[in-house]
């Protein structure tokens, strides 16, 4: 059995997560999955972006904030010290405190990149699992995120109207799950991640130091 959330790193919104997780199972197995700290900034923006135009009313304010430009979603980012969750020596070190060091696996996308298989087998041996037990329906190498999509303007107005949503009830759940999936939804156009050189030096001079000693840590090139 497994759970997975980037929140449970987050020490600064959520400092006793490790405490918690370490209560419930001190045996327990942690997989720390990172990325290059500024396409992971990236790829949070987009993400933002997308479900702003979806409208999604969770975090609101950050997804207004993306859809002002990637620019200034770093900079609210940064006031909301967001940016430390790029600071990965500093989100592990909760459970390093805790756990033992067999039991954390740091594990860095870029990996996954460059070696999918190999990366497989090392996280299947850190769970003592034999690798050909890797669940097949996730095999494919990919981050969807850049694939989100939103209802076209019409598919929001059949839905708030009785009477076309009796219709469409009458069709087969086949067809109307085509529908959704080929012609009712349409895909974000996410902008250009601009970002000033001030923005970009600043959020880099933030998290460097702490990713060094990281990378150090793990035995990875700098």
């Amino acid at each position: 059995m497994g759970e997975a959330s980037p929140a449970y790193s987050e020490c600064s919104r959520s400092p006793n997560t490790a405490k918690r997780i370490h209560a419930f199972n001190r045996d327990i197995k942690i997989i720390y999955l990172v990325r290059d700290p500024l396409q992971r900034q990236i790829s949070a923006w987009k993400m933002h972006y997308a479900l702003a135009k979806e409208k999604i009313s969770s975090l609101r304010k950050h997804r207004q904030w993306a859809l002002e430009g990637f620019d200034y979603w770093m900079r609210m980012q940064q006031n909301v010290k967001q940016w430390d969750e790029c600071r990965y020596s500093y989100q592990l070190s909760a459970y390093e405190a805790l756990f033992p060091a067999e039991n954390i696996c740091v594990s860095f996308l870029e990996d996954w990149q460059q070696s999918k298989d190999s990366e497989v087998e090392r996280i299947m041996n850190f769970l003592s699992l034999a690798p050909e037990r890797w669940p097949k329906h996730i095999q494919e190498n990919a981050n969807r995120g850049v694939d989100r999509t939103i209802d076209r303007p019409w598919l929001k107005k059949i839905r708030t109207h009785a009477l076309t949503q009796s219709v469409v009830s009458q069709f087969p759940l086949s067809l109307r799950s085509w529908a959704r999936g080929n012609i009712a939804r349409a895909k974000v156009s996410v902008p250009e991640a601009d970002i000033s050189e001030v923005v970009k030096r600043d959020f880099l001079d933030h998290v460097s130091e702490d990713n060094y000693a990281f990378l150090r840590r793990y035995s990875k090139d700098l």
